[in-house]
């Protein structure tokens, strides 16, 4: 039951911040949502780095990875999405972001040699038909 009830309440804050970050993208431009998100993560991420007693030691090069990883994700990375959420919308932004596991196992496949079973080659079918689906058969409103 707490599992059914975590799954709903992920998907319902999951559909409510791609509806909030859209507005804020139509409103003030997506590179100051960017901005004032990054700035309000960094400030929890260092209380909860301080509130655990600053017990996460890394070593130097992985904490070049992080930062490196942190910057291209969530500088770069949520610029553009805000940018999509602004411009086309929460349904075909997050119907679009529901192909990165689709993507994900197609660079899998071609650049680590990952094999693809019949199920997860029909799944990725699947997947892409309902996309198509949604984005097709949208009735135009004037």
């Amino acid at each position: 039951m707490i599992g059914e009830l975590a799954a709903l309440g992920t998907s319902v804050l999951w559909a409510a911040n791609a509806v909030f970050f859209s507005e804020g993208a139509k409103r003030i431009d997506a590179l100051s949502v960017s901005v004032i998100r990054l700035v309000m993560a960094s400030i929890i991420l260092v209380a909860i780095y301080l509130a655990t007693g600053g017990r996460f030691i890394f070593p130097p090069q992985s904490l070049l990875w992080i930062l490196a990883s942190g910057i291209l994700a969530l500088a770069v990375g949520d610029w553009f999405l805000f940018a999509a959420l602004g411009k086309i919308g929460a349904r075909i932004t997050m119907l679009i972001m529901s192909l990165s596991p689709v993507f994900a196992a197609i660079i899998a496949w071609i650049f680590l040699g990952e094999k693809l079973s019949w199920l997860a080659i029909i799944g990725i079918a699947v997947t892409i038909g309902g996309i198509c689906m949604v984005i097709l058969n949208r009735k135009s409103n004037p």
